[in-house]
């Protein structure tokens, strides 16, 4: 019969939680913070750059839009990811609200011109005035937001 031997793996991410050294939560929070600090000039200067783009590309003043709704919902994602930087702003909500709109629009094969443009005019007030209008206010914009996306998706 052979004889059963068994090893005990150290493991690493343990030895390092209990082990002596290392940062505290608190210290490790704070370096977070300021690392995402040091960034937010160019994460605004990024989001305002898309926006911008946005605008000029789908906006109001443009009288034929690029039908390419492919790159629209790839902006929109972009909008979500930036903004980390404008926490109280409600522009990550209403660009999932514009995401969900564009995927209404693709199933039914349709473009809702005047929907896209009530969302990237709501874009640029919640990102210039978005934390100004407080919880309430950012909830009416994003209900309105919501509803107009519903409504292209239900017909």
């Amino acid at each position: 019969m052979s004889l059963v031997r068994k090893f005990k793996v150290p493991n690493r991410l343990a030895q390092q939680m209990f082990g002596r050294g290392g940062k505290m939560v608190k210290d490790a929070i704070k370096a977070s913070e300021a690392s995402v600090a040091e960034l937010r000039e160019q994460g605004l200067a990024a989001l305002d750059e898309l926006l911008d783009g946005m605008m000029a590309a789908y906006g109001p003043d443009v009288p034929a839009p690029d039908a390419d709704l492919e790159v629209l919902y790839i902006k929109s994602c972009a909008i979500i990811d930036l903004a980390g930087f404008t926490p109280d702003s409600g522009l990550a909500e209403a660009s999932v609200s514009l995401c969900d709109l564009v995927d209404g629009c693709q199933e039914a094969g349709v473009t809702d011109w005047p929907s896209v443009r009530v969302h990237l005019d709501a874009l640029m007030l919640l990102r210039r005035q978005g934390e100004k209008l407080g919880p309430t206010g950012r909830e009416v914009v994003l209900e309105g937001l919501r509803k107009v996306s519903r409504r292209r998706t239900q017909g």
